[in-house]
């Protein structure tokens, strides 16, 4: 029965209760909804780190794809902080060009031509490969990280994940999973990726065109057995930050 306070706040304010949170390693999320130009963050009053069992409940989910346990920020029983993202004395953060593992990018090769020769035996259709960049920061500025994100993908999903079991998580996806109205559900393909040009139109190869019809395929078989109809739109170009990908 714990209450909920709602505060309307500023930027500033928001990330001095982050800072705050931190510091006293209690769990909050903040995040962003695509299109939005407001941030919502659940700050948890008391330490403990809460678990979802009941999807009735509503708050932010984080769900790690190796365990059972969906750590969850509830939306009951915590301070909501609102704000509008503003720019006001801030610009973008230019990208930056780390520097390149020899080591690394041999063995990335070496996965990419693995996959090249099991598409070719046609054990897969596609493959995503992927790696990670490691990063050591020293007194890392959550403030300008989370301002950047929010300023560089508006039509993203940005997020702010902490709790002391997971560590401090921040992102951004153009990907929705499900939206759910009545008995309605939408969701999204999203493949094929180029970087974005100012003033120019994107032109994609049959290969990305491919690509992408490939997921959407997927998601229309799985989704077959479990609804009465499907509409899907014609492919288009959808921008993400300094990339675009195609979007059904």
């Amino acid at each position: 029965n714990a209450s909920t306070h709602l505060t309307i706040s500023t930027m500033n304010a928001l990330f001095d209760k982050i800072k705050y949170h931190l510091q006293g390693q209690i769990p909050f999320a903040v995040y962003s909804k695509p299109g939005s130009d407001v941030v919502t963050g659940l700050f948890q009053k008391e330490e403990n780190t809460n678990y979802l069992r009941d999807y009735s409940q509503q708050g932010f989910v984080f769900a790690p794809f190796n365990s059972d346990r969906r750590i969850f920020i509830p939306a009951k029983g915590v301070e909501i902080v609102r704000t509008v993202i503003d720019n006001i004395g801030f610009s973008l953060g230019e990208p930056q060009q780390p520097e390149i593992d020899s080591k690394a990018k041999n063995d990335f090769e070496l996965l990419v031509a693995k996959s090249v020769s099991a598409i070719r035996l046609g054990k897969f259709d596609k493959l995503v490969v992927s790696r990670r960049e490691t990063a050591m920061l020293k007194d890392a500025d959550i403030k300008h990280i989370l301002k950047n994100l929010l300023l560089a993908y508006p039509n993203a999903f940005c997020y702010c994940f902490y709790t002391p079991e997971t560590g401090l998580w921040m992102g951004a996806t153009p990907e929705q999973l499900l939206k759910a109205n009545d008995n309605t559900i939408h969701t999204v393909a999203l493949a094929g990726t180029r970087l974005y040009r100012v003033g120019e139109e994107a032109v994609w190869p049959a290969k990305e065109k491919q690509e992408q019809q490939f997921v959407t395929d997927y998601i229309l078989d799985e989704l077959k057995p479990f609804v009465a109809g499907i509409e899907t739109t014609q492919p288009y170009t959808y921008r993400a930050g300094n990339i675009v990908h195609i979007k059904t």
